[in-house]
């Protein structure tokens, strides 16, 4: 049987749960243009070209960069773009477009 303090422990877990996940998925409205620096590279399954921001940690999905910058310069990359979409089909973040981009001076950090 349930008592008064461990419904309410329960109730104290899944809000903070449930206040994690949203915190993580709040992303700028589709149209937001960024201004990105960072490290390029592929997604996680490979299909797609990302960048990395330095400062926020935040990942988008680059594909429509024409040409596309290369990470085996392992230069950090300083791109502008307008989010175009949240609906990618690889484990990416934002779908960019309008891209432009250009390598700064600064290295990458080696993959741990």
């Amino acid at each position: 049987m349930w008592n008064r303090g461990s419904l309410v422990a329960a109730a104290v877990l899944a809000g903070a749960f449930l206040t994690s996940a949203a915190d993580a998925q709040q992303w700028p409205p589709v149209g937001t243009k960024v201004d990105v620096y960072g490290c390029v590279g592929r997604s996680l399954d490979n299909l797609c070209s990302i960048i990395t921001d330095r400062k926020t940690g935040q990942v988008y999905t680059i594909n429509s960069a024409n040409p596309q910058p290369d990470p085996a310069k392992k230069l950090v990359v300083h791109l502008t773009g307008t989010i175009e979409s949240y609906v990618t089909f690889c484990w990416s973040g934002p779908f960019l477009d309008n891209i432009k981009w250009g390598y700064t001076r600064l290295r990458c950090p080696r993959p741990k």
